[in-house]
């Protein structure tokens, strides 16, 4: 029986309700509540570097001092020079009106930017410090629960020794991002909340945000293809800073809304736009005009020029100072010339660092040098697939697709026409699932994205008609892939090709252990996994034997008790997939219901994000719904072998037993167990040396 689950009950409220608040001025800072302990001596007087311990915002200064969170006013924003106080709570986070709330026993790390504070406790779990501003459901408190459908947001086994995290908070104080043609957007309604983890090899840039699930299973595309090492990663606004061991510097904005994950909701495009004169972006409407896309590449910013005494660290700190791309100033803890102590500065767009002297302490471990370092990169993850690309007229072609990338954009298709082989760009970006994941695509799960056709104009005359309309059709085309196969749908969800992989992953793919099986779709993906089931389960060739006569009873005994275990396992297993597809088609189903309503209202028109709830929304969410029903049908399909092959084997297995033990012979649970196969070990990252730095 299917279970109606919230998540469900809340999407469908999110496209009932979502009609914008327009932007108003932002309100002067809220007080923080705190209390009147005494403050321990070595809290610094003010913070020019963020790190876990300490940090700031575009309002108050914070600190950590044995497990508990200390505050005052950012004096350098607000002018204001306070005394640290402890926050209420014993500086612990809070509900004080609310008994329920989980009170962790101590904080780890902190992060900090425009108005909200995030908080590690010691379980890994993830608090939010929000404050009231102009956007709806603002509020100042402290909350567990982040994303949407809201949930406990917590780190999983893929975090395990992260080298850094931030957070960043693109919102009111910000007001406005421009697109790659240099069009002004509004922030909108709330504005966006990310988290960054840069990993523990320095390579990947794992995030989340307050619209997404409350896992941290999407990643960013870093430097040169994800290929560049990094020691160390801060966020602003959407902007992420990196620095490599050779004192390199990168910088880019990224968030899921600006790369084009949001598409129910934002109008995005990949055609050149002309620049808009009005609205700009101070005005609610230049939200609504179309975001070009994709996003520009990472920015290598100048050397920190090193001379006499001079030294860096990788201690570095982004921070918002206005509104608009432009509006952040990159920091980098070290040393002048003369020897002093301080940090360079700039910024994000200027060419030349300047220094300012400040108290500041760096461990001796996040000092650099330069000179000495060796500059190192991982090979890429890009990936080579091939296969048939069937159209709907019954045309069929070859094509590869030779570096498809599950995180960095774009791939090249190679189309293999009667007349010779033609070129274009594939763009990819991942799709919203309200479903938590752990690493898709690499998991043995389904990574869900959405792709765009970019042919040049050489290619175009060359294509089909069918594929010359898709050309700059944004996200007209889904993409389900993993390491083994990539298989792109058409935005209807009919299959439109099946690529299996051809040649061997690249080293540098960390893929999770586990036996190739077409995946099941991401709603059946979660539930198994909520469950602590493994969805990539297949046959244990332990459990076989097909010589009977030859096997000793009490091996019997043990192969048909562990049988029973595996049959019961892949029904309850067969159960969540059915489940699944019946979430999956409940989900579309709202989006359909909210479709109705908004036309029956006549919201379709007049609210400002009629068109998504009448138009994007359905279109997405029903393809997905399609996708999701295909992968779960040939899920179930392989579950349903599986079932009958087990009982079959069962059948046989006691029917011997029945043979050597008589007609009354009874199962019990053995004494003694099978020995479980040892896993495989993950691939270790392969480094290829380049040039060597600058001096």
């Amino acid at each position: 029986m299917l279970s109606f689950r919230p998540g469900l009950l809340r999407l469908l409220t999110c496209l009932l309700l979502t009609v914008p608040v327009w932007a108003q001025n932002h309100s002067a800072p809220a007080v923080e509540p705190a209390s009147n302990a005494a403050a321990p001596a070595e809290l610094p007087q003010d913070i020019y570097i963020k790190s876990p311990t300490q940090t700031f915002n575009s309002r108050f200064y914070y600190a950590l001092h044995q497990g508990k969170i200390w505050i005052k006013a950012n004096r350098q924003v607000t002018g204001l020079n306070e005394p640290w106080q402890l926050m209420i709570c014993n500086g612990l986070p809070c509900q004080p009106d609310n008994p329920d709330f989980p009170v962790p026993k101590m904080i780890k790390e902190i992060s900090a930017d425009a108005d909200e504070l995030t908080a590690i406790d010691d379980r890994g779990h993830f608090y939010i410090r929000t404050m009231e501003g102009p956007g709806w459901f603002s509020k100042t408190e402290w909350t567990n629960l982040n994303g949407f459908p809201k949930s406990e947001l917590k780190l999983s086994e893929s975090h395990v020794g992260r080298r850094a995290w931030s957070m960043g908070r693109r919102h009111f104080d910000v007001l406005w991002h421009e697109d790659a043609d240099g069009n002004q957007h509004h922030v909108g309604t709330m504005g966006t909340s990310s988290i960054y983890l840069l990993n523990a090899d320095g390579n990947e840039i794992w995030f989340t945000d307050n619209g997404l699930p409350a896992d941290i299973s999407h990643i960013a595309c870093g430097p040169e293809r994800g290929t560049v090492i990094s020691e160390n990663l801060q966020a602003s606004a959407g902007t992420l800073m990196l620095i490599d061991a050779a004192g390199q510097i990168y910088t880019s904005m990224d968030d899921f809304d600006l790369n084009g994950g949001t598409s129910m909701f934002i109008s995005y495009t990949y055609t050149p736009q002309p620049r808009y004169e009005k609205p700009t972006g101070k005005d609610y409407p230049s939200h609504l005009k179309p975001w070009r896309l994709p996003l520009e590449h990472w920015r290598k910013q100048p050397l920190i020029p090193l001379t006499g005494q001079a030294k860096i660290s990788k201690a570095i700190t982004i921070s918002q100072n206005g509104q608009g791309n432009a509006a952040r100033e990159l920091r980098v803890a070290g040393r002048d010339p003369q020897g002093k102590m301080g940090y360079y500065f700039k910024p994000v767009f200027a060419d030349k660092w300047s220094f300012q002297p400040a108290v500041l302490s760096v461990p001796d471990d996040h000092w650099l040098d330069p000179s000495k370092a060796t500059r190192t990169r991982v090979l890429s993850q890009d990936t080579h697939y091939g296969g048939s690309l069937r159209l709907g007229n019954g045309e069929a072609y070859i094509v590869e697709i030779r570096n498809f990338n599950l995180h960095c954009s774009p791939a090249t298709m190679r189309i293999y026409l009667p007349d010779g082989p033609v070129d274009v760009l594939l763009h990819t970006v991942d799709a919203w699932i309200s479903v938590k994941r752990l690493d898709p695509g690499r998991d043995g799960s389904i990574q869900l994205m959405l792709g765009t056709l970019d042919a040049p104009p050489e290619a175009l005359a060359k294509l089909p008609k069918i594929l010359k309309d898709l050309n700059l059709a944004t996200f007209a085309l889904q993409l389900g892939a993993t390491t083994d196969q990539l298989i792109m749908f058409y935005l209807d969800g009919r299959v439109q090709a099946l690529l299996p992989r051809i040649q061997p992953l690249p080293p540098s793919i960390k893929t999770h252990n586990y036996h190739y099986v077409l995946p099941p779709g991401s709603y059946a993906t979660s539930s198994l996994r909520q469950a602590k089931m493994d969805m990539t389960r297949t046959l244990d060739p332990s459990l076989v034997r097909i010589d009977l006569e030859n096997v000793p009873n009490e091996e019997l005994e043990i192969l048909n008790y562990f049988s029973h275990e595996l049959l019961k396992q892949l029904q309850a297993e067969e159960e969540l997939v059915v489940e699944a597809k019946g979430r999956a088609w409940m989900e579309a189903s709202f989006a359909m219901m909210a479709r109705s309503f908004y036309g029956a209202t006549g919201m379709c028109w007049w609210a400002p994000n009629g068109q998504a709830i009448c138009r994007t929304a359905p279109v997405l969410l029903g393809a997905s719904y399609r996708i999701e029903d295909e992968l779960n049908r040939e899920a179930l399909i392989r579950y349903r072998a599986m079932i009958k092959q087990v009982a079959f084997r069962i059948e046989r297995y006691e029917k011997r037993l029945r043979e050597v033990n008589g007609p009354d012979w009874k199962m019990t649970p053995p004494q003694s167990q099978l020995i479980e196969p040892k896993p495989t070990p993950t691939p270790e990252i392969t480094l290829i040396p380049t040039e060597s730095p600058s001096p």
